[in-house]
């Protein structure tokens, strides 16, 4: 019987370690707009290409998606804007595409022909024109996040709970799985994962709940009537973290 790696909600997972790699300022922007990714050693991030205002154009790699896959690992092909000593800024809910990556290769060099065999080139076109490739940087779009190699948990274990708990469906959950972070706007909104998990030893068989999504306000309370919804395909979020965000009036813009 395979060990599962999530861990009980009460306890929180917050990471595996800090990062501490090349880039720091692009893995901030790749582990804040990412869901279930928090930061470690073992990220890797790589430089894809540059524009002639700044912009990069990055691969990131992690070695699981957290409390979603044990097996797939996580490819995301990211946009930041700029970056200072301190921040790092991109177009929140415009800044990234993902897919399943085989674990086989995680051991491989993440080379551009690799990622590139990963997304196409449609793709990859839409998301340079989603972040304004090659024109001037357009300050009133960005969203900023600090610069540092993990994400702060900003909920009480108890709260977090709480909020799992309010989806009735998965009352049986409750004690154990998984939960963490995205990242908060600056109104102090905080967005978190939440995966339910539950272990049959009679059957030995595993059980777990769809993705949820949780909008928390500046002192931790859950938003009443729409700060809770299950996600459809964590492969493939993008749009709809997006609409989650706005139907909580999120900030998009740091300033």
């Amino acid at each position: 019987m395979k060990k599962p790696i999530i861990l009980c909600i009460s306890l929180l997972l917050v990471g595996c370690g800090v990062y501490r790699g090349e880039h720091r300022d692009l893995h901030a922007v790749a582990i804040n707009s990412l869901l279930g990714i928090f930061g470690c050693p073992e990220d890797v991030v790589r430089v894809i290409e540059t524009d002639e205002y700044g912009r990069t154009l990055f691969a990131f790699r992690r070695a699981s998606n957290e409390g979603i896959s044990e097996v797939d690992h996580v490819l995301a092909l990211l946009i930041s804007q700029k970056s200072t000593s301190e921040y790092a800024y991109f177009y929140d809910g415009y800044n990234v595409i993902l897919c399943r990556f085989d674990g086989s290769e995680r051991w491989g060099r993440l080379s551009p022909e690799t990622v590139f065999n990963h997304f196409s080139a449609e793709e990859v076109e839409k998301l340079k024109a989603d972040n304004d490739w090659g024109k001037e940087i357009n300050e009133d779009r960005l969203f900023r996040v600090p610069i540092r190699g993990y994400k702060p948990v900003t909920v009480s274990a108890r709260k977090q709970r709480a909020a799992f708990g309010e989806i009735s469906d998965y009352s049986d959950y409750l004690n154990s799985g998984f939960s963490g972070p995205l990242t908060s706007d600056k109104n102090g909104k905080t967005l978190y994962l939440f995966l339910g998990y539950r272990f049959d030893a009679r059957a030995g068989i595993e059980y777990f709940t769809p993705p949820v999504l949780a909008m928390f306000d500046k002192d931790g309370n859950l938003i009443e009537n729409t700060g809770l919804k299950e996600i459809t395909d964590i492969w493939d979020y993008r749009d709809e973290l997006r609409e989650f965000k706005e139907s909580n009036n999120w900030s998009f813009y740091y300033r």
